[in-house]
């Protein structure tokens, strides 16, 4: 009896020992489980935030490709105002030009079809004085007043002289005259040098300055003001 009683006191014993070892088995892997299944979360965790790392990168790739839009656009404009015109010439041939080019050629174009222009006026106010002070006759041309011609305006060519413009309007308003081929006025309406002393004669003056060359020689430019004056002082009197 006794050596039964220690039998099943023995395997009593044995089955507690499996039962724990069980138990323990059961709880080492109940650990274990947890431990893969924060590992899990973790890198879940882990995956979700590179997920959205690349979401903001591809945000910011797109607010630059948006941004470079408008600098695409800035260069197209530039390359558009710096594009030339081709224009092609009488002979056929094609010539680069920028729109300032364009504007300054069409003013100076505008500047060269300007009609040039002077006035031409001719008096003898002195001889007048100098015939009534000396009870002499002047030409019957010479009118009273002693204005000969009247200011008048008219045309001229580039280049040419006081002298030319005379004539034309001395011959335009059929008034005589005596010029030598140097350009000195011996007479106009018939009173010459000489008529109204040994200092009287023909003298001109180009916007009011009395040039020191022949009428030949001087060259007019737009809206010259000429004026004939009759002298009876070397011109100490016009």
């Amino acid at each position: 009896m006794l050596q039964k009683r220690i039998m099943k006191s023995s395997n009593l014993k044995r089955l507690c020992y499996v039962v724990l070892a069980f138990i323990l088995a059961f709880s080492m892997s109940s650990c274990k489980r947890e431990d893969i299944d924060s590992n899990t979360v973790v890198d879940s965790t882990e995956s979700t935030s590179l997920c959205e790392t690349e979401s903001a990168t591809e945000n910011v790739d797109e607010s630059f490709s948006t941004d470079s839009e408008p600098v695409s656009e800035l260069r197209s404009i530039e390359k558009i105002s710096a594009k030339q015109k081709h224009i092609k010439n009488d002979n056929g041939t094609v010539k680069e030009t920028n729109d300032n080019n364009n504007v300054g050629n069409d003013a100076e174009q505008i500047e060269n079809n300007t009609a040039n222009t002077y006035t031409l006026s001719i008096t003898c106010i002195n001889a007048v004085n100098y015939a009534n002070s000396h009870n002499m006759s002047l030409p019957a041309a010479i009118p009273s007043d002693g204005v000969i011609l009247k200011s008048v305006t008219d045309e001229f060519n580039a280049g040419d002289s006081v002298m030319k413009v005379l004539k034309s309007t001395l011959k335009a308003n059929g008034i005589s005259y005596q010029i030598t081929s140097g350009g000195y006025v011996r007479s106009i309406s018939g009173l010459a040098e000489f008529d109204c002393g040994q200092g009287s004669g023909w003298m001109y003056k180009v916007n009011g300055v009395l040039p020191n060359v022949s009428c030949k020689s001087y060259k007019l430019t737009n809206g010259d003001k000429i004026e004939f004056v009759f002298t009876c002082n070397l011109g100490n009197d016009v």
